[in-house]
Order: C-alpha cells, then structure tokens, then sequence
C-alpha cells in the first residue's frame, strides 16, 4: 500500500512539475514574441530603405533635411525625428511621452479606426511606390490630421516608418500602446 501513495503521489508531482514547465515554456515563448515585435517595431530604417525611398521622394529643402538627419542618426527615425523637431520647434516630449509617440497615437486615432482615405493612399504607395502625387497627398494629409506643428520633413519620417511596418502593423502597433 505505502508503494501505491508513493506512485500516486510522484504522478501528482510529476503532473504538477509538467504544469509548471509548461506554464514557464509559454511565458518565455510569449516574452520572445513580445521582444521580437518590439524589435521589428523599432523605428530603423536599413541604408537600401533610406537610398530607395529618397530616390521615390519629391524633392524640397525639408524632406531633404529628413532624410539627412534620419542618415546622421544610423536610421533611427524616433531619435531623428525628435532631434529635427527640437531644432525646429525646442519642445520634444509632451508630459512623460515623446513627441514620437504622441504624434503616432494621434495619427492611429485619425485613420486606423475608420475607412480613411489616408490609410487607402498608403497601401497605393505600396503598389505605386514611385507615384510622387500619392507621396505628397499623404504628406499633406499627414500634417493635416497630425494637428501638432509639423513640417514636410517630419511628416516625412512618420511616413517612412509606416511604409516600413505597414499600414496593419501600424494601426495594430499603436492600438495596443495606447
């Protein structure tokens, strides 16, 4: 009898260590997943990303200062885009939030959450990349639903990371960290 508690007892333990394991297997499964989209969610763009769309952009004074501030900071679009507003304009957090994040939860609010013309305009520009009319109506209507003082060079670099991540990604991106 003692033999048959002591089996009984090493299949709950057994049971209760496969739980466990299991338990610890899915938090560090989801804790890679979560790092992973971070790191995708980065806002850097790769050299080839920064040549291909500068040859594809309209050129003026602003975009051209965009992308050569967004070259001088390795690719890094959040730090490049802070730095050129804070040139511009002094101010580059908003309570404790950076103007980077703000502008984007503003943005998602504008056109993730409705049939917006915007959010159409962009998935063209993925078809049509070198369809300069399209880029500049998306500028525009950027800056337009942004409601924060942004020039064509900002707006620029808000575009370009979504061009980067997508229009999907994006909206879901900004939804979840709202």
């Amino acid at each position: 009898m003692p033999t048959l508690l002591l089996m009984k007892s090493e299949v709950r333990s057994s049971s209760l260590r496969s739980g466990a394991i299991a338990q610890k297997s899915k938090v560090i499964f989801e804790t890679f997943i979560s790092n992973k989209l971070r790191l995708i969610m980065t806002p850097k763009l790769s050299l080839s990303d920064i040549e291909y769309w500068q040859e594809q952009w309209p050129k003026n004074e602003a975009t051209e200062a965009a992308f050569e501030m967004i070259m001088t900071e390795d690719g890094d679009v959040e730090t490049a885009f802070n730095e050129l507003f804070k040139e511009k304009n002094g101010t580059i957090q908003y309570g404790n939030q950076s103007l980077w994040k703000v502008t984007l939860n503003v943005l998602s609010k504008e056109i993730c959450n409705k049939n917006d013309s915007l959010k159409s305009e962009i998935q063209t520009l993925w078809k049509n990349p070198k369809e300069t009319a399209i880029i500049t109506g998306i500028i525009v209507s950027v800056i337009e639903k942004c409601q924060l003082p942004l020039d064509t060079g900002l707006a620029t670099m808000i575009v370009l990371w979504i061009l980067k991540v997508g229009i999907d990604i994006f909206c879901n991106y900004t939804e979840n960290d709202q």
